[in-house]
């Protein structure tokens, strides 16, 4: 049983900070992408706030 939990701890070590890293860089590449998206429709400042805060409560990004 130790032996499974030093091999779980070990797999985790492994991969856990390379997928949080990469999680990162996900969230900043989709909230570029919506930040460009706006301009592209040419929405103002209001406008996007307006947006967030009418914002479904389970966006796959935040504000």
């Amino acid at each position: 049983m130790d032996s499974c939990l030093a091999e779980l701890a070990g797999v985790h070590q492994q991969y856990a900070a390379p997928a949080r890293s990469r999680s990162v860089q996900l969230q900043a590449a989709e909230k570029h992408i919506a930040a460009l998206v706006n301009q592209a429709y040419g929405l103002s400042a209001d406008e996007i706030e307006l947006m967030w805060k009418t914002a479904p409560p389970r966006m796959p990004i935040g504000h």
